[in-house]
């Protein structure tokens, strides 16, 4: 039996198909059809308050040779008959509501073959920021056959100009309407069960990368995206006119609570742009407008986050090795006070220092510094403990005598070691008071130094 011209709703969308129907008791049938429809007409199929189209036109074309009940099966993982077809969508304009992320100007060129989907051309805007996809979907054609096990798409995305404010926008709370039950639609099922099975392999390139202060270019790298998993393999940027390069795995995806670990470098980047990119990593005593320099930096860094990529601050374990070159420190308030006390004839509002050279490990709010020496064109002095985001700061100061000694205004600072002999010292405890104020204590004998070291 052979069908010519027919017009019809298939799955809840207008269809124009052409069919020959043979073997009635185990019905084969190779049949074309075409699909012409306004981008709206999805919201039918959706649940619009997750996802919603306004605008843009959608046509596809498919050919199918098998099986009836096999083509109607939506459960099905692999077609035995034979499937090849295309599918356009132009000009399109669609919201994702959680997270009020609005795609305009969408454009889309696919063609699909058996279980082998290759992606000519995907483009959007997303909120301003234009991107653009090609690649290919393994082991599965979408809305036709799901994955039998782990489907894959590969894609290599591209933009010249990416604000991450957009991605990481926290979703809107569902209001009481919002949270009744409501008829589930098929493509939103549909799109929760593919999320389950389908991995991604994204390769991105981003001309310009922005995220609240930050400002980067040059981004390259790779994303996996598993069911349980994000990792992020060797990217690359150029930030604050320096190199830098991070992995990082985000695990437990499915939980509220999910861990995160970064390993990263930094490569001679300007520190006080390095620090404004970063918020001042949340630091209040020194903000970049203290700082000027070169910053060498290697960390790891681990924490949980929620779903909001808000960072849980007992949870926060870090490792520094840091080196900072041509430093200075600049109208710096606690360095400043020093100079009611020392050397009232220097200059402690512009200082310039020697390379400073430090290891730290993070604990939470709490900064735990290794001895490290600090030469500057003021006074040399040697300074450890620990620096607290939580008023609870606890730091042991050395200030060698030699510091007496007369300096031109020409002085280049130089180090001489944390273990070197540097001679009678006078010995300072900066920790911060009840009122969360920084104080700068006289510790003569250095019982603070000798109580922290007693608990190490």
């Amino acid at each position: 039996m052979t069908l010519n011209s027919v017009e019809g709703v298939f799955q809840g969308l207008p269809t124009r198909l052409t069919a020959t129907f043979h073997d009635m008791k185990d019905t084969r049938v190779t049949l074309t059809s075409r699909m012409d429809v306004k981008a709206r007409d999805f919201n039918a199929l959706l649940d619009t308050s997750r996802w919603k189209f306004s605008a843009g036109s959608f046509t596809s074309e498919i050919e199918y040779s098998g099986k009836l009940k096999e083509f109607l099966d939506s459960t099905r993982t692999k077609f035995e008959g034979k499937l090849k077809g295309s599918a356009h969508l132009k000009e399109g304009a669609f919201r994702y509501v959680p997270r009020k992320q609005f795609y305009e100007d969408v454009t889309v060129a696919v063609k699909f073959d058996q279980d082998h989907v290759d992606i000519g051309d995907i483009g959007f805007t997303l909120n301003k920021s234009p991107v653009s996809l090609k690649g290919e979907v393994l082991g599965f054609v979408p809305f036709f056959v799901l994955p039998a096990n782990k489907g894959l798409v590969r894609l290599q995305v591209y933009s010249p100009s990416l604000d991450l404010a957009v991605v990481f926008m926290k979703e809107a709370r569902k209001n009481r309407y919002q949270q009744r039950a409501k008829p589930k639609k098929k493509v939103s099922d549909l799109i929760d069960q593919l999320s389950e099975k389908v991995e991604f392999d994204l390769t991105v390139q981003l001309d310009r990368l922005i995220y609240q202060n930050m400002r980067g270019s040059n981004v390259k790298g790779k994303l996996l995206l598993t069911r349980n998993a994000l990792q992020a393999q060797n990217v690359k940027m150029n930030l604050a006119g320096g190199d830098i390069a991070f992995s990082l795995v985000l695990a437990n995806l499915k939980r509220p609570v999910n861990s995160l670990s970064v390993t990263s470098t930094v490569r001679h980047a300007d520190i006080k742009k390095f620090f404004y990119s970063f918020n001042n990593f949340k630091l209040t005593t020194i903000k970049h407008e203290n700082l000027e320099g070169k910053i060498d930096m290697k960390a790891t860094f681990r924490a949980n986050v929620d779903a909001d990529f808000a960072i849980a601050m007992p949870s926060v374990y870090g490792d520094i090795d840091l080196s900072i070159k041509n430093g200075k420190l600049i109208n710096f308030e606690p360095l400043e006070n020093m100079s009611t006390f020392l050397f009232k004839r220097r200059d402690f509002s512009n200082v310039q220092f020697g390379e400073i050279r430090s290891h730290m490990t993070i604990r939470g709010t709490e900064i735990d510094i290794r001895k490290m020496e600090i030469e500057s064109s003021v006074l040399r002095l040697f300074v450890e403990g620990r620096y607290s985001l939580k008023n609870n700061t606890d730091l042991e100061v050395q200030v060698p005598l030699s510091n007496l000694r007369k300096r031109n205004k020409d002085y280049k600072p130089e180090n001489v070691g944390v273990d070197s002999r540097v001679g009678p010292s006078v010995f300072l405890h900066v920790y911060n008071d009840n009122a969360g104020k920084t104080v700068i204590g006289y510790d003569p004998f250095k019982k603070h130094v000798k109580k922290r070291r007693r608990k190490e």
